[in-house]
């Protein structure tokens, strides 16, 4: 984007200050004003006394910032709170989205951010800040490390990396731009970090800037700005947490309960007497009332501890309890991906020409290995799911083997699967082993299943992805299998990549998941919520959805998904947060492998080692690879998908896959008559195409820039200099 002229921060104020004022008009013709910064694509929350029926349409009147003409559209109750009520538009003209686009896009790009993290730092207000030593021991820290930081100034809609380069004698903070120029001397500004697993955040003014180097005063307070996407809750005063000590009758240790959450609470303890220390079980620990209601906590084990210093009063200490699994150490094995090095690559090279002469020699034929059958059939909401069914031997008539079904991530499609496929044919065909491989396109995602109307237009094929439509087109699949006219399964195995891990996950902790023998996790995510934030850039979707902030539409991973559509799916059906990832893993009776990059900047592989380490009837296995979430070459993908097929064949029979994967040139080969099917027709009319595609008429084109304050004053310059 070409940058508009710079303008101080006085400048912007106004802008992004200016709210949304709504008018509704009720069915007897009465006007209840309300004014909102919830605003959508989708629809807006107007905060009024006497909100109108729920389901109810009304018209409803829209002042825009820098709009003379107020927009008249229609909206729907979709949902009533004791402050408001939830409004969603009906049927929106094209003129009318794209006049809301233009507002929407300044509210939401980094307000939305930034009012969370404001809202978490209210929250810290009983003690999770740092002040003083503390603070400036924690950014020592993050400074030695070199921690990324983002940056979003106080009264413009923009988001910017930088990092953390020194502090210096008198304790300000020196910050290196990752783009010079985006900060201007004496403006206020967020900074955002991360930490050892937890968020923390800082006001700062820029002192000075010179070039990408950024000076600004001490940070006096860190505020801890902890993700969560369920809310925690003050308890009564009258509940406590025992701990029974039966050598002692009657001197059960008691503490005072601060707040809850789904699978964790925190109590006050005295900082001099209390001696638990992070990982200390607390085995029979219980809640008590006054009202003598007990309710049992399994598995209790401290977390953390805080020291809070109230300026009116006596230190107390904070500890941070989790509950509800129980856990064990998962087995680890390290460096199973291919070696890397200049000799390593040349002895790979050799070794692949030698395995090319064997496959000459002695491998079976290219042709019926490869072989693929289309199927389709339809997922558990009756939508049609499209696969691809590689069988070997390729013609026995109802084949008994066991099922590898291969389930794609979020903006992934079947194709990009066949590498693995055909590794794993190849394989089980060298030692005589059968084995039937499905591959399958999800609905709402890439590829040839069943999309949404008005999702099958290009760029728009992801926008209703939901983690519950992925669970059920795994069950759906597995459904399938039980009774299709080509194979019967003798055993089941799923192999998930990346963000499909998480539908996978919780499809298999159902009970009617339950004839799955093992899972396999490639680079999978952990839990939804983290995952979003590293692949986002940083923007906590379902933090915000907590807050009641609304996403809009957003792009992950280059594919565009309505995040409030998706937010409230995942958080309805439990699968959105690490608590709801450790849940899910101990009610999975398969065992399960999951294989993490050691360099995978976008998967924490210390949040697969938690939900990992929880109890369940099946074993556990951590697998680490080196290398990154994608493999860096061909070469590195076809070492992957033989470290798979390995482990799969080592379950199923006890003896791994020793030969090395087929060459680079075998699975294009075998690839490419699948992507020939797929691939994109000539568009026809390029004229029309392109002017779509770049312009949006109906759909979203290129001229999202007009969202974006500093391209406008940009455009409006290049005018007047007309």
């Amino acid at each position: 984007m070409i940058p508009g002229p710079r303008r101080g921060p006085q400048e912007h104020r106004e802008v992004h200050r200016v709210p949304v004022r709504l008018l509704v008009l009720s069915g007897a013709g009465s006007v209840a004003p309300g004014q909102t910064r919830d605003l959508s694509l989708e629809g807006f929350f107007l905060a009024m006394d006497a909100p109108p029926p729920l389901a109810s349409i009304l018209p409803v009147s829209l002042t825009l910032p820098d709009d003379p003409a107020p927009l008249n559209v229609s909206a729907r109750v979709t949902r009533l709170t004791p402050g408001g009520a939830g409004f969603r538009f009906v049927d929106l003209r094209p003129e009318q989205r794209k006049r809301l686009r233009r507002v929407v896009g300044e509210l939401t790009a980094a307000e939305g951010t930034r009012s969370a993290v404001m809202a978490a730092q209210a929250e810290a207000s009983e003690g999770q800040a740092l002040e003083g030593p503390k603070a400036t021991e924690l950014l020592d820290q993050a400074i030695e490390s070199g921690a990324e930081v983002t940056i979003i100034p106080a009264d413009r809609p923009e988001r910017h990396a930088a990092r953390l380069v020194a502090r210096h004698d008198d304790g300000s903070i020196e910050l290196r731009l990752a783009e010079p120029g985006v900060v201007v001397a004496g403006e206020s500004m967020l900074v955002l970090l991360t930490l050892k697993f937890v968020s923390w955040s800082f006001d700062a003014r820029a002192r000075s800037v010179r070039g990408a180097r950024l000076l600004v005063p001490p940070a006096i307070v860190l505020h801890c700005s902890e993700r969560r996407s369920t809310d925690r809750v003050q308890v009564a005063a009258d509940t406590e947490l025992v701990l029974p000590r039966p050598w002692v009758p009657g001197a059960d240790l008691r503490w005072a309960v601060c707040e809850r959450s789904p699978g964790g609470l925190s109590f006050r303890a005295d900082p001099v007497a209390c001696a638990l220390v992070p990982g200390t079980p607390m085995e029979g620990a219980a809640l008590h009332s006054l009202q003598g209601a007990i309710e049992p906590l399994e598995a209790a084990v401290v977390k953390h501890l805080t020291l809070v210093e109230p300026p009116d009063g006596p230190p107390w200490l904070k500890i941070g309890l989790a509950h509800g699994v129980r856990r064990r150490p998962p087995a680890h094995s390290h460096n199973e991906g291919p070696p890397s090095g200049r000799f390593s690559a040349l002895a790979g090279k050799v070794a692949d020409i030698m395995t090319d002469a064997w496959h000459r020699i002695v491998g079976p034929g290219e042709e019926d290995e490869t072989a693929f059958r289309p199927v389709s059939f339809p997922n558990r909401r009756g939508e049609e799911v499209v696969g691809l069914l590689n069988c070997t031997p390729p013609d026995e008539p109802r084949l008994v083997a066991p099922l590898v079904l291969l389930f794609p991530g979020y903006g992934h499609r079947k194709e990009r699967l066949s590498g693995l496929c055909t590794t794993l044919l190849d394989g089980f065909a060298r030692l005589g082993h059968p084995v039937a491989v499905l591959r399958i396109d999800g609905t709402n995602n890439l590829g040839q299943s069943a999309k949404d109307p008005g999702c099958a237009i290009d760029g728009l094929h992801t926008r209703n992805y939901t983690i519950s439509g992925a669970v059920d087109d795994l069950l759906g699949a597995l459904d399938w299998a039980r009774t299709n006219p080509w194979f019967e399964p003798s055993d089941v195995i799923v192999v998930s990549t990346s963000f499909g891990s998480v539908a996978a996950r919780h499809a298999l902790a159902r009970r009617d998941a339950a004839g799955v023998g093992l899972w396999v996790s490639y680079m999978g995510a952990p839990d939804a919520q983290d995952a979003i934030l590293h692949v986002s850039g940083h923007v906590d979707i379902l933090g915000n959805h907590r807050a009641g902030i609304l996403n809009g539409p957003i792009t992950l991973a280059g594919c565009m998904v309505d995040a409030d559509r998706f937010c409230e799916d995942a958080v309805g059906i439990g699968a959105a947060t690490l608590d709801d990832s450790r849940r899910d893993l101990a009610a999975i009776d398969a065992d399960v492998v999951w294989i993490v990059g050691e360099h995978d900047a976008w998967m924490d592989p210390r949040r697969v080692d938690d939900v990992m380490s929880v109890a369940a009837k099946g074993s556990r296995q951590v697998v680490h690879f080196d290398g990154g979430h994608l493999p860096a070459s061909g070469a590195v993908a076809a070492q992957h998908f033989q470290a798979i097929a390995s482990r799969i064949h080592r379950w199923l029979h006890d003896v791994p896959l020793t030969a090395r994967p087929p060459l680079t040139s075998r699975l294009e080969a075998a690839a490419a008559p699948e992507w020939a099917r797929v691939r994109r027709q000539d568009v026809g009319d390029r004229t029309g195409f392109w002017r779509s595609y770049l312009l949006g008429d109906d759909n979203l084109g290129f001229d999202v820039l007009a969202l974006a304050q500093p391209y406008r004053d940009f455009v409006a310059d290049q005018v007047d200099r007309l």
